[in-house]
C-alpha cells in the first residue's frame, strides 16, 4: 500500500506556467470563495448587516492574489523549484496545501480588522491564528487529496488516448512521406565534415545559445555532434523534408524514426530509434500534429 501512494506521489504532473491559464485560475477561485461565503455565510458571517457582499469579495480577492502569487510570481523568483520537467502530484500537493496556509494567514487578518470595525454587531469573537491555520489546513487536505486524483486520472487518459491516436497518425502518414531529403554539412573535427541527409537525422536538440546536437544515422552506427547552429536555422535548411518536425520549442525529430508514443498526465514523450533518452512533446503540439498527420494519411 505504502509503495503504491508512493509511486502515485511521484508520478508525473503539469504545472501551471501560462500567464492566461494563472490568472483564470485565480480569478474562478477567488469568485467561488465570494459566492460561497455569500451563499452559506459560515464563521459568523450572517452578523454582517451592512454591505456583506462588498466584504466577503475581500476574501475572494485574497484567494485570487494567494493563488496568481504562488503559480505565477514564485516559480518566477525560484524557476528551479519550480522546474516543470521534474513537476509531480506531490510537489502539487505540496503547492496547494501552501496555497492553502497562505489563504488562511490572510482571511485570519482580514477577520480581526472585520472584528474590530464591527465590534459592537459582532457576537463571538474570531478564532486563534493557529486554530485558523489549523482548520483551514486540515479541512483543506482531503479535497486538495481528492482533486489532485481526479485531475491526474483524467489528464491521463486524455495524453494516453492521444498519444496512441498520434503513433496511429505517424505510421500512417509515414508511408506517404515524400523523398525530399536535404544534405546538411555538420562540421566535425578539424576541417573535415559530414555530409548527412536529413533522411538519416534522427533528432535535433537545442542546447542554448546558438548550439545544437545533431543526431543522425550513419549505416548501424547512431552518431551525435554539437554543431554551431540553432533549431531555427536547422529548420529552414530542411523545411522540404516532410519527415522532419518540430515537436518541443528544443527538439527537432524524424517522425520515420519515432518507434512509440507515450504519455502521462504532463505531457506525450516520443521514443527515437537508436537514441536512450525521451524526446519531449510541446503542450501547444500534440493535437496538431495529430490532425496535421492524420489529414496527410486520410
Amino acid at each position: 500500500m505504502f509503495t503504491q501512494v508512493k509511486n502515485w506521489l511521484a508520478r508525473p504532473f503539469p504545472f501551471v506556467q501560462s500567464y492566461k491559464q494563472s490568472v483564470y485560475i485565480s480569478f474562478i477561485a477567488g469568485v467561488f470563495v465570494t459566492l460561497f461565503l455569500y451563499t452559506f455565510k459560515p464563521f459568523g458571517i450572517e452578523q454582517l448587516d451592512e454591505y456583506p457582499l462588498l466584504h466577503l469579495s475581500a476574501y475572494g480577492l485574497i484567494t485570487f492574489w494567494c493563488i496568481y502569487f504562488s503559480i505565477q510570481v514564485l516559480p518566477a523568483v525560484f524557476p528551479r523549484l519550480f522546474d516543470e520537467s521534474n513537476w509531480n502530484i506531490f510537489k502539487n500537493i505540496l503547492l496547494m496545501i501552501w496555497i492553502t496556509f497562505l489563504v488562511s494567514i490572510f482571511n485570519w487578518v482580514y477577520g480581526l480588522l472585520m472584528y474590530r470595525m464591527y465590534i459592537l454587531q459582532m457576537e463571538e469573537r474570531p478564532i486563534g491564528f493557529l486554530q485558523n491555520v489549523w482548520m483551514t489546513v486540515s479541512v483543506g487536505i482531503f479535497p486538495i487529496l481528492i482533486i489532485n486524483y481526479i485531475i491526474e486520472k483524467q489528464l491521463f487518459t486524455k495524453n494516453r488516448r492521444l498519444a496512441h491516436d498520434l503513433e496511429h497518425s505517424f505510421e500512417q502518414s509515414s508511408k506517404q512521406v515524400k523523398d525530399d531529403h536535404i544534405a546538411l554539412e555538420i562540421p566535425m573535427d578539424g576541417s573535415s565534415a559530414a555530409i548527412v541527409s536529413s533522411g538519416q537525422l534522427i533528432c535535433v536538440k537545442a542546447e542554448g545559445g546558438n548550439y545544437a546536437t545533431v543526431y543522425w544515422k550513419e549505416g548501424a552506427e547512431i552518431k551525435n555532434k554539437l554543431w554551431r547552429i540553432t533549431l531555427k536555422n536547422v529548420l529552414e535548411v530542411v523545411e522540404n523534408d516532410e519527415s522532419i518536425l518540430q515537436c518541443h520549442k528544443s527538439y527537432l525529430v524524424n517522425r520515420t524514426f519515432i518507434k512509440e508514443v507515450s504519455g502521462n498526465a504532463r505531457t506525450l514523450v516520443l521514443l527515437l530509434e537508436g537514441l536512450e533518452f525521451e524526446v519531449p512533446v510541446s503542450r501547444n503540439f500534440p493535437r496538431e500534429l495529430v490532425e496535421k498527420y492524420h489529414l496527410q494519411s486520410a
